[in-house]
């Protein structure tokens, strides 16, 4: 290789290794005071929420596949005990949370139809969500061991299932807020076989009034 054939390969790599560089936030875990204090104000702000809507995005992540599966819509929740988690793009359904009971609804052609078989995982799915929207990180503790730790950008709570039936289906999870502790920005969870699923939320507003029927579990209304 000549001189200037080598200078001219290795200036090139040089500009590819800066292009290509990601600087990560770097985490430091907090000691036991400074997280139980960090997760008494988050709670204190969560549970002071009695109802809001937001924009999400949620992307799968398969180990197996590059491509990233990713779904689009609407989460609006009510204290203490409805949500409603609507996808959009790229195509359209309804679940919903209320009380106690849970349902799912897929759309096509503005034609609503119940599905049937999986209320009891339903419900357990959309529970876990209400319950860290709500803040109740005593809840979250009795299935899940916290540790918390910040960046300059953001509060970061790991959890790590306690319970072997949970570990099958979930390695672990990730609850990432804004340095002021002003909401849940993004979950993102982790599966035992490499897959991974992320949501961040966008766009929220809070002390909004729903409509009748959204979260009703038998025929709930359809967004316009």
């Amino acid at each position: 290789m000549s001189y200037r054939l080598f200078f001219v390969t290795s200036l090139l790599v040089s500009i590819l290794t800066v292009c290509t560089t990601v600087s990560v936030p770097k985490e430091q875990l907090l000691s036991s005071a400074e997280q139980s204090r960090i997760l008494n104000e988050f709670s204190g702000r969560l549970r002071a929420i009695k109802s809001f809507q937001a924009e999400f995005v949620q992307d799968r992540h398969l180990e197996a596949f590059l491509d990233v599966l990713q779904t689009k819509g609407i989460i609006q929740f009510e204290a203490p005990d409805k949500l409603r988690w609507e996808v959009r793009h790229p195509y359209a359904s309804v679940s919903i949370l209320n009380g106690k009971k849970a349902a799912k609804f897929d759309i096509e052609n503005g034609e609503i139809t119940r599905m049937t078989g999986m209320e009891d995982f339903l419900y357990e799915v959309l529970h876990q969500i209400a319950v860290i929207i709500q803040g109740n990180f005593e809840g979250i503790g009795k299935s899940f061991r916290i540790k918390v730790g910040r960046t300059d950008q953001q509060y970061i709570l790991h959890l790590q299932p306690n319970e072997q039936n949970l570990s099958k289906s979930i390695s672990g999870m990730e609850v990432l807020s804004d340095v002021h502790l002003q909401r849940v920005q993004q979950v993102k969870i982790f599966e035992p076989q490499g897959d991974r699923i992320e949501i961040s939320f966008s766009q929220a507003s809070e002390g909004l009034t729903f409509a009748p029927g959204v979260f009703d579990l038998r025929q709930p209304v359809l967004s316009e």
